[in-house]
């Protein structure tokens, strides 16, 4: 499984990101999340928007 060509839009500006591996995106989700309960647990996000 090649992933390192598929390129999705970055938060907050034109460049492009690698699309993350399933469990990688799982455990971005879960950080993310835990974010929204938790103040201060993410500080800044650079990633996919729909996320």
């Amino acid at each position: 499984m090649d992933l390192g060509n598929e390129r999705i839009p970055a938060v907050g500006g034109d460049r492009k990101m690698a699309v993350p591996d399933p469990i990688g995106r799982d455990y971005l989700l879960l950080a993310l999340r835990l974010g929204e309960l938790l103040p201060g647990l993410v500080e800044a996000y650079f990633g996919p928007g729909g996320w």
